[in-house]
């Protein structure tokens, strides 16, 4: 459970198949395996969910291709989904509606715009079910958290981290770094680290918390922590964090 990655179903048959995508392949997977869920209204519209429902699993192969790290999730999935070309996907471009192919100029351009949001006075944030393909956008955080029936709080922090909130809902903003608490320590967002990963005897140099974080697959506040605390000791008895001093 928990870990982030590329999934596929093929149908034994036809070899139709259908390329997905989670932070939570454990969660998502599981999810597929229950009636109620592929059934619901807001799900059994979908290709791969309508199949399911009619053939039955038995008629499926499902695999998982490739564990990754939730900011390359995008990119990933797009070049599975350009290998084999899975009838069953609708969307053919990873997380967007839009019909044409990226160019890899472009998908590096997906892959920063996932960690780094956009600076403006106004806060607006895009709700999008991945499951649905409907989108949703509210004027200020606070509308977009209650619609979503979630802590302002919790939201930001979502939208900062580019993490699927309910492993159903991508969001986007232009949420200011001010905007998420301001006494914050070390903000995740602005503090460069070193990461020494004493097993593979690697050094590591991010942007940020936030992206170390997503790399290593652990939550940003315990890097926070760490780093606040000066420990000496590896982190999970692996990893060393140190601030770089500009």
């Amino acid at each position: 459970m928990g870990k982030t990655g590329i999934y596929r179903w093929t149908h034994l048959e036809t070899n139709k198949s259908y390329i997905g995508s989670s932070v939570n392949l454990g969660l998502r997977l599981t999810n597929y395996f229950k009636i109620s869920f592929i059934s619901h209204p807001s799900r059994k519209s979908m290709v791969i969910n309508k199949a399911l429902l009619k053939y039955g699993y038995s008629k499926f192969k499902l695999e998982i291709l490739e564990y990754c790290s939730a900011k390359d999730l995008a990119i990933r999935e797009q070049y599975y989904m350009d290998k084999f070309s899975p009838e069953y996907n609708v969307l053919k471009i990873a997380y967007s509606p839009l019909g044409y192919k990226h160019t890899d100029e472009s998908l590096e351009k997906v892959r920063k715009n996932l960690e780094v949001l956009n600076l403006k006075k106004s806060v607006k944030v895009k709700v999008t079910n991945i499951l649905t393909n409907n989108s949703v956008e509210y004027d200020s955080i606070r509308k977009a958290a209650d619609g979503l029936n979630v802590n302002k709080n919790t939201l930001s922090k979502y939208i900062l981290e580019s993490k699927l909130l309910k492993d159903t809902y991508k969001l986007e903003s232009n949420l200011t770094l001010s905007s998420y608490d301001s006494n914050y320590t070390d903000h995740p967002a602005s503090v460069e680290i070193e990461v020494t990963d004493l097993e593979l005897k690697t050094v590591t140099r991010y942007s940020s918390i936030s992206e170390a974080g997503r790399a290593l697959g652990v939550q940003f506040q315990s890097i926070a922590v760490y780093l606040r605390r000066n420990q000496k000791s590896p982190f999970k008895g692996r990893y060393m964090f140190k601030k770089i001093i500009s």
